[in-house]
């Protein structure tokens, strides 16, 4: 009976149906949007359908290469190919995307507990970093990598007695299952797990010195995807690999990590929410999990020294906020009930309306995209499309995605388009319809916007560049009218326009 009243009386946030509860609803814009509007996320279900059906086209499999090999990158890949055995390709994609953010808040709170003993208020403070701007962009294989991540953390947290007969090929599993998800998602999981496991030990060891040996014998399964990295890059031997370190964006990133639909709005969500995390840091009200806060100083320190592109991949330091974020806020507990209450309900509200501002905004461009995509009436099987857009972080604050909307030709008309990406070592698939010409990868999609950082030819430019022997229809999006002889236009839509090639 006292349990029973003990349950009874403990708040909201600590109870199993109030998780079950927001973990369903963290999938409301993928249940009210006819599309998932996340721009890369087309060129990713391209790739999809490829993987799947491409052997069975005579189009598909003239178009584009594909071929598996085992790299740090094949999250949703790898659970597309039970899902489009029963699905087509798109609605089983949009299952598998849709299932990463309710695995991201099972993470949330299995990190909570396991770091805790019970899930604390400000729990609730990292349910914004579900929908993060990466996310939303489209990095599907990472944030799953992420949420795995958190789960496998959570497990560590709830194993420290667990035998070295157990733990090593238990955690050299769950570590290769994370790498392959993603990458970066195994790196920043090797931060939080070493730097928990670290500070660990220092409260008992003799020395920092045997802190330290003893955390690396601990962690040494984590270490087994090292093995396949060095395999994965001696395959690529002979690609460039670009990397770039921009300090300068490293000082914009924690302002766009909500990016989403109001420019306002979200750069506000960042200062409410960094506000009260700091005001709960120092506050004598509070406590503190050294453990927690040793991990995100780990990640803050990856942060800082992570070029912004590495391996050919951009964004490749932004998108460790949303985890540091996410552990920041874990680190710390308010003591007294009510002010757990205010802190509970304020991150609740932000999530909430997150949630619905996203949800209304991938509706309403959905309903849009959906309109463009008519222009696929008025094309046959098998055509070759090239696209034209400007890219989605040089257009508005909210992302519209257009330079990857042509993708889903590839999927609906067994088309060739200028939208997959062809980053040897990875991807698995390549455009091979134009490799070595121009037009036949993203790049060449891309328009400038009229700012100074987004780099890239005028429409008339590219146009002019145009191979028009290699293509049947030329689509342009957010564009004027071009009134050329060689052009006739078949289909105008709310932000494209398809014009013909005439021979």
């Amino acid at each position: 009976m006292i349990g029973d009243d003990t349950a009874r009386q403990a708040p909201f946030w600590e109870r199993g149906w109030f998780w079950l509860l927001i973990a369903a609803v963290s999938t409301l814009p993928f249940v009210v949007s006819p599309l998932p509007m996340m721009p890369d996320y087309f060129t990713h279900t391209a790739r999809y359908h490829i993987m799947s059906h491409g052997a069975q086209s005579p189009f598909l499999s003239r178009y584009f290469d594909f071929h598996w090999s085992l790299i740090g990158n094949l999250g949703v890949d790898l659970m597309m190919v039970p899902l489009g055995l029963v699905l087509p390709t798109e609605p089983a994609a949009r299952l598998a995307a849709a299932v990463i953010p309710p695995l991201t808040v099972w993470g949330i709170q299995a990190v909570a507990k396991g770091a805790w003993g019970k899930v604390p208020p400000t729990a609730l403070l990292a349910l914004p970093f579900v929908w993060t701007f990466s996310f939303i962009y489209g990095f599907v294989n990472y944030h799953l990598g992420v949420a795995l991540g958190l789960l496998v953390l959570a497990l560590w947290m709830r194993l420290p007695a667990l035998s070295a007969k157990w733990r090593y090929p238990l955690f050299a599993v769950l570590a290769m299952v994370v790498w392959i998800a993603h990458v970066a998602a195994w790196g920043g999981l090797l931060v939080m797990v070493g730097m928990w496991e670290l500070t660990t030990q220092l409260r008992s060891a003799d020395s920092p010195l045997k802190a330290m040996q003893t955390t690396v014998l601990r962690t040494l399964p984590l270490l087994l995807p090292l093995v396949f990295i060095l395999l994965w890059r001696a395959a690529s031997a002979g690609t460039a690999d670009l990397f770039s370190y921009d300090w300068r964006l490293k000082m914009v990133w924690p302002f766009v990590v909500l990016k989403a639909e109001n420019k306002v709005f979200d750069i506000a969500c960042v200062g409410v929410l960094a506000g009260i995390t700091a005001w709960l840091l120092i506050s004598r009200r509070t406590t503190k999990d050294v453990r927690l806060l040793a991990m995100a100083a780990g990640l803050a320190g990856a942060y800082l020294a992570m070029p912004t592109m590495l391996f050919n991949s951009f964004f490749a330091d932004e998108r460790l906020l949303p985890v540091l974020a996410i552990v920041l806020v874990l680190s710390v507990a308010p003591l007294d009930r009510r002010q757990g209450m205010i802190v509970a309900l304020v991150g609740l509200a932000l999530f909430g309306v997150r949630l619905a501002a996203i949800s209304v905004g991938w509706h309403q461009r959905a309903i849009a995209a959906q309109q463009d995509l008519g222009a696929l009436d008025q094309v046959p099987k098998g055509s070759r499309i090239a696209a034209l857009a400007v890219t989605t972080y040089c257009g508005s604050w909210q992302m519209r995605g257009f330079e990857h909307l042509a993708s889903l030709a590839i999927i609906r008309r067994d088309a060739f388009t200028n939208t997959q990406w062809d980053t040897p070592g990875a991807q698995l698939m390549h455009p091979a319809y134009n490799k070595g010409r121009p037009f036949n990868e993203l790049s060449s999609v891309t328009l400038g916007g009229g700012r100074a950082q987004c780099a890239g030819p005028s429409v008339v430019q590219s146009l002019a560049a145009l191979p028009r022997d290699r293509f049947d229809y030329v689509w342009i999006f957010d564009q004027p009218e071009q009134r050329l002889p060689w052009l006739r236009q078949v289909f105008h839509g709310p932000d494209g326009r398809l014009y013909a090639i005439r021979r």
